[in-house]
């Protein structure tokens, strides 16, 4: 049914580069075209730090407490991170059927005081204003905005490199770190790292430029009026 109803169109556009991928294995011989526009930031936010209330490192996962985002995995991850490192907190904003698993788990390894549960917020900005680091630790993602959104501010992003998504968006030591092996030893590693790595923040900004409105617009005209593009 896919293969019949899905691919009778002229043109497919994919969110990110997997998506292309897992498309092209299922269109088999049929010739429709796929090109790859990413999401795009709206408006990129004023560059300004707000001040921090403690010496703690911040780390900062935003989305919903579901079992796509492999919270349970980041829990575990951070764990090992408190027993090597002190004065670093792990904020989890966002709300979801998992929270009080999620609040179980962390009262058993006795990180609450490490690990906060922020719940939803309706202004995420100030949380990556006060970040240091933006964590996404996903069985999968389509295209993770959160990664864009917090090389905005300038914050560097840790990420699984998931299906499909964060190898789009990260660029290696520059605006994050991409751990390609998938257990607890290597992401918390890559956190570790990225915690004591002197970033560039304006560098990290400057990054999320290709994800622009104007780019995004300009690829969907190519896409729509090829004789004119």
């Amino acid at each position: 049914m896919v293969k019949k109803w899905f691919f009778d169109v002229d043109h497919i556009i994919a969110q990110s580069t997997g998506m292309k991928l897992e498309l092209e294995k299922l269109k088999g011989d049929n010739e429709v075209p796929i090109t790859v526009v990413f999401n795009f930031i709206e408006k990129l936010p004023s560059f300004t730090n707000s001040p921090k209330q403690s010496q703690d490192k911040i780390c900062l996962f935003v989305g919903k407490l579901k079992q796509q985002k492999n919270l349970f995995f980041l829990i575990d991850a951070f764990a090992k991170i408190v027993k090597d490192r002190s004065a670093v907190k792990l904020w989890i904003v966002g709300e979801g059927e998992l929270k009080q698993n999620l609040e179980n788990r962390i009262l058993n390894l006795g990180l609450q005081n490490d690990i906060i549960l922020k719940g939803k917020s309706q202004n995420v900005a100030e949380y990556y204003r006060l970040a240091d680091l933006c964590l996404l630790s996903s069985h999968y993602e389509g295209f993770p905005n959160v990664l864009i959104e917090a090389n905005a501010f300038g914050v560097p992003v840790v990420s699984l490199d998931c299906p499909s998504g964060p190898s789009d968006i990260i660029i290696q030591d520059i605006n994050g770190i991409l751990v390609k092996e998938g257990t607890l030893e290597a992401y918390s590693s890559a956190i570790l790292s990225a915690l004591s790595k002197e970033w560039n923040p304006v560098q990290i900004k400057k990054s999320v430029e290709r994800f622009s409105k104007e780019k995004a617009l300009n690829a969907y005209f190519e896409i729509l009026n090829p004789k004119q593009a």
